[in-house]
């Protein structure tokens, strides 16, 4: 995991500029200005101008930055997990919410995830493996039907 500080020291040594949101939101070169933004309501996310490719950043390799937009992000900050909980993620793939759940609670508490389909509980393995997502718990099945079981 990485701090917003040091994700923001990175992508400045790599030749991005730090912007004005409106700069960012108004970029018209499909991404090749390189520059980034502060997310004014979500603390720890950046704004890329659309158009930015980042797939193969060293960054997103590395699972240090999770690409999602914004409205995916939404979920974990409004649940706003406290150290220490327990958060139980019932449909969990691809990962981005349980990943960022763990980082919210800075990979204290537990954040146990469910999703029952084969193929997407892989993706789901794969990603919390790259974000190197502590105190995440795994689970391929059906978070209702083991909730109905109880």
């Amino acid at each position: 995991m990485i701090s917003k500080k040091n994700a923001v020291k990175h992508l400045i040594r790599e030749g991005y500029q730090l912007a004005t949101l409106e700069a960012v939101l108004q970029d018209k070169t499909n991404g090749k200005d390189k520059i980034f933004a502060f997310d004014p309501d979500l603390a720890d996310v950046l704004v890329f101008p659309i158009g930015t490719t980042l797939h193969h950043h060293p960054l997103v390799n590395k699972g240090s930055l999770i690409l999602q937009d914004k409205a995916s992000c939404l979920p974990p900050y409004a649940l706003a997990p406290h150290k220490h909980e327990i958060v139980i993620d019932a449909c969990a793939a691809p990962g981005n919410k349980t990943t960022q759940l763990s980082a919210l609670m800075n990979g204290t508490g537990r954040v146990i995830a469910f999703d029952r389909d084969p193929k997407r509980f892989a993706v789901l393995q794969k990603t919390i493996r790259k974000a190197h997502a502590t105190s995440t718990y795994l689970h391929r099945r059906s978070f209702v039907i083991m909730m109905y079981r109880y």
